[in-house]
């Protein structure tokens, strides 16, 4: 552009930064170097209008500029707000109009909020200097040959790069030839060219030569960030119009880098933290929209995030607790009190397929470095908590149920055996057939009440069991005929038992009564006939099933009963082990519960499969045993005589009972000492000088328990005897006595006179050998 002043477009824009030059019609054909910055775009060829307006007369438009020219005129730069006050002067050869002026500001400094660096510029007071004489004296200042000398000539040094750039500044300033050579640096900058192996005067090395190129062909400001002095620079690299060089100017920015750094690393610590947290986290903002899920309210409640994010919390919850947790939320926005986590609210939660799912929800203030204050919902699946809760308390139930079973059957075993014993004495007494017969009637049910509170104790926990390492297979085959009377023809018994089977540790006459159990209930489930299923297998289980916590991960026997009979319903499922719950017109309640029971003692699990119409399979798992099976004998054949001499101590709460065995052992021979409890036991004990062969005791008795005077006597008496243990149901004081280990039998109520003869003479003869 060539000026009214003779000077050179560059010196111009340097030395009146705020300057236009417009058409009469009103398009800008130049302009100062600090305008085009300002208004972000390229001004030349656009409307005056487009980027300014005259301000503080409004009624004022650009024509009245053509018509009072050298006027004071107020610009203001649409894009920055920057306001401009300065005059038009008429250029008529060129028929436009020149703007020069000053920004309105108090202090010059202000305009650094628009990211404007002066420090290579004028001062404010030679800026309205500048003003002054061009408006006073434009004729003279176009024809001073003096005046353009001495512009032409810091024109000249400018291009040289001999322009002084403020050496104080704390950032580097550097001045670079277009073919990449230093031609100034202030100190800071020197420091950076060292950084990078350069120096003034010498070709740019490091980091800026590549955008350097890239500002003088495309003649734009390129922006990067590069090292310097151990820190990080923002670096502008700016061409300058019509010269042979680019200006660097750059600022600090370690500090922020860092800040911005640090920044990442703890929204990553959030993020990482928020998706891995093992409740469901969801943000709601005021209104109860949702701005923030992690990965596990996705799994909680089978939405993607993207079907969540803006939704009001409200479609995560059940019609009916909508409003209720509306309000609740409200109010603590009102108050922005803190709960304590894990004292949160319970519900219902509502999944994307329809299922509510109980829910644990704590809510807690979070406020933005904004000030806008939202709060998080920590969601908690408390579905498998509640169905603990509802498995415990089915456990307390039912234990309480086998504390009153087993003592129903401990009562009752005592007055069967009384029965018994009184039924055997009316058979002695009387050969008539007809006596005969009634007694045996009574013998024959009173065997059946047994049995029955056998399932009892079983249920209980309370029966003593006797287990011992059988082979399974070897115990079902020898099962297989009584199966096959027990279920009919037209039931098809299949037997898939899988050769090399581990041995398991079981009563075996309990495990008989276990497999009879669950045949009986498949036949019961096949009025019509069908197929039962009898396998076995060994099973490695390597973690914890999902659907059964009782299996710990090792080795186990499987047996698996299943028939093709009519099914349980999935409503009673969880009830078919609980004692005296029957779907049977005629049952006691108790097979099942007995199978349980007795599957429980050895450290095994039960469970059930089942689908209306479709059948049921009952899988029993067994701790494998590597020991090998045991050979069982029966102890009648190795009794030869019920008779003896030997002398023995009965203690017997129960006086008919008691009376009942001294009436028997005596007229079988034995000299027989009689108490009612244990305590009395031992005062005869330290009466007599010499001691017992024999102690048939009951376990629980008053003051002082069976075990508990056996014990007492072992320690004052030195020669050896044996013991015989009476009990109506287990023997939880014979287990924690510890003397099961020491050679002690166990005789459970009821019995007959000839299996307690049996049971004395096993123990008089076991105690009597030597060891």
């Amino acid at each position: 552009m060539s000026h009214p002043f003779n000077i050179s477009s560059e010196l111009f824009s340097r030395l009146i930064p705020f300057h236009l030059v417009v058409t009469t019609e009103g398009r800008i054909t130049h302009g100062g170097q600090i305008l085009k910055n300002v208004c972000s775009e390229r001004i030349v060829g656009a409307r005056f209008d487009e980027f300014f307006e005259l301000v503080r007369q409004p009624e004022r438009n650009f024509e009245d500029v053509k018509k009072n020219d050298r006027e004071i005129f107020v610009i203001e730069c649409r894009k920055s707000g920057i306001q401009m006050k300065g005059c038009f002067y008429a250029m008529e050869p060129d028929q436009a109009f020149l703007f020069c002026g000053a920004p309105v500001v108090n202090r010059l400094e202000d305009l650094s909020r628009f990211g404007i660096t002066f420090s290579d510029l004028p001062s404010h007071d030679q800026t309205i200097d500048y003003l002054f004489l061009l408006q006073i004296s434009q004729n003279a200042l176009r024809e001073s040959k003096k005046m353009a000398q001495e512009l032409k000539q810091r024109d000249e040094e400018e291009k040289k790069g001999l322009a002084k750039f403020p050496s104080e500044s704390p950032y580097p300033i550097l001045r670079i030839s277009k073919d990449g050579v230093v031609l100034y640096s202030n100190r800071v900058g020197q420091e950076c060219l060292a950084h990078w192996n350069s120096a003034v005067g010498q070709p740019l090395q490091g980091p800026l030569r590549g955008a350097l190129v890239t500002a003088a062909k495309a003649h734009q400001i390129q922006h990067l960030e590069v090292p310097c002095k151990n820190g990080i620079f923002s670096v502008d690299l700016v061409p300058i119009e019509g010269a042979d060089y680019i200006n660097a100017y750059g600022r600090d920015i370690t500090q922020q880098k860092q800040a911005e750094k640090e920044l990442r690393e703890a929204e990553h610590r959030f993020r990482s933290l928020l998706e891995t947290a093992p409740d469901a986290m969801v943000i709601v903002n005021r209104e109860g929209q949702i701005v923030l899920v992690n990965a596990r309210t996705e799994q909680v409640f089978g939405y993607e995030r993207a079907e969540l994010l803006g939704k009001n919390l409200g479609m995560l919850l059940p019609a009916r607790f909508g409003a209720q947790h509306e309000k609740h939320v409200a109010g603590f926005f009102e108050h922005t009190v803190q709960r304590a986590m894990g004292a949160g609210r319970e519900l219902y939660g509502l999944k994307k397929d329809g299922t509510e799912i109980p829910l644990e929800i704590s809510l807690s203030p979070l406020e933005t470095p904004e000030g806008v204050l939202l709060v998080t919902s920590t969601i908690r699946d408390i579905s498998a908590r509640k169905q603990l809760e509802r498995q415990y308390f089915q456990v307390q139930k039912m234990d309480a149920m086998g504390q009153l079973a087993g003592g129903i059957a401990h009562d009752f075993n005592n007055m069967l055996a009384i029965i018994v014993m009184y039924t055997e004495s009316l058979m002695e007494a009387s050969a008539e057939p007809a006596v005969q017969k009634n007694t045996q009637g009574i013998r024959d049910v009173t065997e059946r009440a047994a049995a029955l509170t056998r399932q009892l104790l079983v249920f209980s926990k309370r029966q003593i069991a006797n287990p011992i390492v059988i082979d399974l297979n070897q115990l079902v085959e020898g099962l297989t005929k009584m199966m096959r009377r027990l279920v009919g023809e037209d039931i098809l018994i299949a037997e898939n038992l899988k050769p090399h089977l581990e041995s398991v540790r079981i009563d075996p006459s309990q495990m008989e009564q276990v497999i009879l159990n669950l045949v009986v209930n498949a036949r019961d489930a096949m009025p019509s006939g069908g197929r039962l299923g009898i396998e076995t297998k060994n099973i490695r289980i390597h973690r914890l099933p999902e659907d059964n916590e009782d299996l710990k991960p090792g080795t186990y026997v499987a047996l698996v009963v299943s028939d093709t009979g009519t099914g349980i319903p999935a409503s009673l499922k969880s009830r078919i082990f609980e004692p005296f719950f029957t779907t049977k017109e005629r049952g006691s309640g108790l097979g099942l519960a007995t199978v349980f029971g007795i599957v429980k003692l050895a450290g095994g699990s039960i469970s059930v499969d089942s689908e209306v119409g479709k059948g049921t399979v009952f899988t029993i798992y067994l701790p494998a045993i590597s020991d090998a099976p045991t050979v069982l004998t029966s102890v009648e054949t190795t009794i030869e005589r019920l008779d003896g001499h030997e002398t023995i101590l009965v203690a017997e709460d129960e006086p008919q009972i008691r009376k009942m065995m001294v009436r028997l052992l005596s007229r079988h021979g034995y000299t027989v000492l009689e108490a009612g409890n244990g305590s009395e036991a031992l005062d005869i004990m330290s009466e007599r000088k010499e001691g017992v062969d024999l102690v048939v005791t009951d376990v629980v008795m008053p003051l002082v328990s069976g075990p508990e005077f056996v014990s007492k006597i072992k320690e004052n008496q030195k020669s050896r005897f044996g013991v015989v243990f009476l009990s109506g149901y287990s023997g939880g004081h014979l287990e924690k006595s510890g003397l099961v280990t020491e050679g002690a039998f166990f005789l459970a109520k009821p019995f007959s006179s000839k299996t307690l003869l049996i049971k004395v003479r096993e123990a008089l003869e076991t105690s009597a050998k030597p060891g």
